[in-house]
């Protein structure tokens, strides 16, 4: 039934697993996945747009229609009609930004990242500095950028090992797609995505000359990592948290299985590849780095 609305809507289907992709007819892209209908509920979501909805929602959407009545209609006059008996308004969530001369008030004081071996020209490039004043003080403050420029959010490691949360946010995470403001030109040229766990491991990545990443500010897939990996189709996905295998939990393996799984249903080549046993990317020596990156 799904299948018949879309085809009869124009859209040519791909196979996702649980779910059809597709490219959004009703607005300018050219992302043939960036639109994901399941195929049993009919409900959609665009990712680069951020809209969702029901299957009415995108008759009415993709046709031009002004009521929901009106698309109902639609699929009446072809025998289409679903069993859907609640609608769901599409949601399209606008993220705060924060001045950018906030930038300003970032010192450029790198001495706890320079004594780890990190060049100071990887930290201009993202932005960041220490904090001096507010939530983040005695913070070294790594700013969020969105696609546009504009800053969504803050992310401060503490440098002082006096707190009980050595990274601190501030902002929607879930929404974060960091650092694609910077990164996201080498993932379409390299055509490859490496997804790390924090921005520690991408600030050991950019430190070897390794551009093509997205942090997930822990062991979930971020709503907004999701979305940019859409947007930017690459044809191969490295899942690369921290490698806790020499603990209990296990978690990093675990985690990183999970993802994998979600992102199998719009990627075709998706891949686990942990750093060295009981490390992450940041705590890896040149050999083992270079073994890792090998795999990669």
């Amino acid at each position: 039934m799904i299948q018949d609305i879309l085809e009869e809507l124009g859209y040519e289907l791909r196979d996702g697993g649980s779910y059809y992709r597709m490219l959004p007819l009703y607005r300018a892209s050219s992302n043939p996945s960036s639109l994901s209908v399941h195929k049993e509920t009919g409900r959609f979501r665009d990712f680069s747009a951020g809209i969702y909805g029901s299957i009415e929602e995108l008759v009415k959407l993709t046709l031009g229609l002004k009521t929901l009545e009106d698309a109902n209609r639609w699929l009446d006059n072809r025998h289409l009609a679903t069993t859907n008996d609640k609608i769901h308004k599409p949601n399209i969530t606008v993220m705060k930004t924060y001045p950018k001369d906030m930038l300003s008030n970032l010192f450029p004081n790198f001495k706890f990242y320079t004594d780890k071996g990190v060049h100071e020209d990887v930290l201009h490039f993202l932005k960041c500095g220490m904090s001096t004043t507010g939530k983040l003080r005695n913070r070294i403050v790594f700013p969020i950028f969105h696609d546009d420029g504009s800053i969504v959010g803050w992310a401060g490691r503490d440098i002082t090992g006096e707190s009980d949360a050595k990274w601190k946010l501030m902002g929607p995470k879930r929404q974060w797609n960091y650092p694609a403001f910077f990164t996201s030109s080498e993932i379409l040229e390299t055509r490859k995505a490496i997804l790390v766990e924090s921005i520690g491991d991408g600030i050991a990545l950019l430190n070897k000359g390794v551009n093509n990443f997205l942090v997930l500010f822990g062991v979930d897939l971020l709503k907004g990592v999701m979305s940019k990996l859409i947007e930017l189709n690459p044809q191969k996905i490295i899942i690369s948290l921290n490698n806790d295998s020499k603990k209990e939990l296990n978690s990093g393996k675990i985690a990183s299985q999970l993802i994998k799984e979600k992102l199998d249903n719009f990627f075709d080549d998706v891949e686990i590849n942990l750093p060295t046993d009981g490390k992450d990317i940041f705590e890896m020596d040149d050999s083992e780095f270079r073994d890792w990156y090998e795999k990669v």
